[in-house]
């Protein structure tokens, strides 16, 4: 409840992308899943960018609230009020 309660106070929004949400679906990941691998998992590698989205891709790895290890992939939005949630994926 922490985790909820700090981003609130930092009045960031999480935004699941329709694609995010599919490969969640497929994976059992969710929301909760995404910001517990957000707020104890490490950045794997640097930052790309992409030309689809127009932005920064950060790749996120970590374990989800069931312990399993996931890669959580974020762009965050220009005036930095929001996190989008791109996908999540099995870690390289």
């Amino acid at each position: 409840m922490a985790v909820i309660e700090e981003f609130s106070r930092l009045q960031v929004k999480l935004i699941p992308s329709k694609h995010f949400q599919k490969s969640g679906r497929s994976r059992n990941v969710t929301v909760s899943d995404a910001i517990e691998i957000l707020t104890s998992g490490k950045p794997n590698r640097e930052p790309e960018w992409n030309d689809n989205y127009g932005g920064w891709i950060y790749f996120i790895c970590g374990k989800d609230v069931e312990g399993d290890d996931l890669e959580v992939r974020i762009g965050i939005t220009e005036d930095r009020t929001a996190i989008i949630l791109v996908t999540v994926v099995e870690p390289h």
